[in-house]
């Protein structure tokens, strides 16, 4: 009996274990997508409209619509929940945490090569997230106009 007790605490143990590192790595997920998302939304938004408009010039009326559109969906559940397991898919939970020093220092003057290297792998992953994005929003703009 005791030695059921005995596994049955170790199995709670790594339970644990686990679930507070997913945790942690769901934070630090979250706090990366906050902090590009406060330094870049509006530039983000501009490109997005002129990637549009620069596609099909019918929209170009609809500019205004397009910018209220996008940025109700930059803040729903889906977009945040989307953006946050795609970060914690290709990067660490450490990783996400060296990325997030760099985007709050821009002078990256204490970077080393390995943060810029993750720095520049996450911009490289989110400009296919931002095409997919710009192509998602687009069809949606075309269903409607």
């Amino acid at each position: 009996m005791k030695t059921l007790y005995s596994a049955a605490a170790f199995c709670f143990l790594i339970i644990t274990a686990c679930f507070t590192q997913d945790q942690s790595h769901y934070e630090a997920a979250r706090e990366l997508m906050n902090i590009v998302q406060q330094q870049t939304t509006e530039e983000f938004i501009d490109t997005i409209i002129q990637r549009i408009v620069t596609n099909d010039s019918t929209l170009a009326e609809h500019s205004e619509e397009i910018q209220s559109l996008i940025r109700h969906y930059l803040h729903t559940p889906d977009y945040s929940e989307t953006r946050i397991k795609i970060i914690m898919n290709y990067f660490s939970a450490g990783e996400i945490r060296d990325i997030c020093r760099i985007l709050e220092n821009p002078s990256f003057h204490n970077a080393t090569k390995k943060q810029m290297a993750l720095v520049k792998r996450y911009e490289k992953m989110f400009k296919k997230f931002e095409a997919l994005f710009i192509d998602y929003v687009h069809k949606k703009l075309k269903k409607k106009y």
